[in-house]
């Protein structure tokens, strides 16, 4: 075998990438590819908007986009986003297509550097809009972890400058990639390994949310405030759940307050469909539990709805 003809950076924002990836590609002589300029590039507006436009699930369809298109070059360094391990079908097409190193640094590390760079790169932001970043950062790179223990390196760049680590990575290319290349089982164990990491995760905890509920299968913001439904339709557009929207109330709820439900979801162009239950204890059945679900499965026929 030769050395494969790229190489690919992938670790948690803050780790390095955007700063080391134009400096091994000069020294190489190689490309630069980063996913993340190349979905701004197609989509026409930030990260940030897309999260806020079309939802997560959205993005990392593009993403997945992104990286495809990237490693269909040769001679090409990859620099991806922190979240496009999360995909088993990224991080396969990542093991078919070159040698992959993983960026790597303590939260406090990853904090301070998010923190120094938080006035020119607002794409980092969400990550300190939370009451506690440092945990959130926590949180997030710890669901990850055991994912970019997949890759074939690492370089721990706690207390390295970016021309070290570009050093580092190219040595390690030149010294480890062949014999990681020729793993038998490589590409398959890197794509089927299981997930553990929330299949949705906020972008950012919403200004004023009370509380964040986090389950296996997703988290969502708790809003509580007098007067909150007019912001209803602008938070679930900020949220990124502006496709459609299922409002799941009782017909005496919806008499006193669906007019003003549909004002503020009609205000912020979101479409919606509302499904109204008899009031009362009576209701409270698996039965009527049982006609929610039918009703939301032959509305949406999809698993990104949002329902209220």
């Amino acid at each position: 075998m030769t050395r494969p003809s790229r190489i690919i950076l992938t670790g948690f924002s803050g780790t390095g990438k955007t700063a080391v990836g134009p400096l091994i590609a000069e020294r190489l002589g190689w490309r630069l590819f980063d996913t993340d300029a190349i979905v701004e590039h197609r989509a026409r507006k930030p990260i940030l908007d897309i999260f806020r436009d079309y939802g997560e699930e959205r993005f990392r369809e593009l993403e997945s986009e992104a990286l495809a298109t990237a490693c269909g070059h040769d001679n090409a360094i990859v620099s991806t986003g922190g979240g496009v391990v999360l995909r088993p079908a990224n991080r396969a097409l990542m093991a078919r297509s070159g040698f992959i190193v993983c960026l790597e640094a303590r939260p406090e590390t990853i904090l301070r550097r998010l923190n120094d760079r938080a006035e020119d790169e607002p794409l980092d932001r969400p990550l300190l809009a939370a009451g506690d970043p440092l945990s959130r950062i926590r949180e997030l790179k710890q669901g990850r972890q055991h994912l970019y223990a997949l890759c074939d390196w690492a370089v721990h760049t706690d207390e390295m400058i970016p021309h070290e680590i570009a050093d580092e990575v190219i040595r390690a290319w030149e010294q480890r990639s062949e014999a990681a290349m020729a793993g038998p089982q490589r590409v398959e164990d890197v794509g089927n390994a299981a997930a553990t990491a929330p299949a949705t995760t906020l972008h950012a905890i919403p200004e004023g949310a009370a509380a964040v509920v986090r389950a296996t299968t997703g988290e969502y913001p708790v809003f509580v405030e007098w007067g909150g439904l007019a912001s209803l339709g602008s938070r679930l557009r900020d949220a990124g759940l502006a496709r459609h929207v299922y409002v799941i109330t009782d017909e005496q709820v919806a008499h006193h307050y669906g007019d003003e439900i549909e004002a503020t979801l009609r205000a912020a162009e979101v479409p919606f469909d509302v499904f109204a239950i008899p009031p009362g204890e009576e209701s409270k059945t698996l039965e009527t539990a049982s006609s929610v679900y039918d009703w939301l499965l032959e509305s949406t026929g999809v698993p990104d709805a949002a329902a209220v």
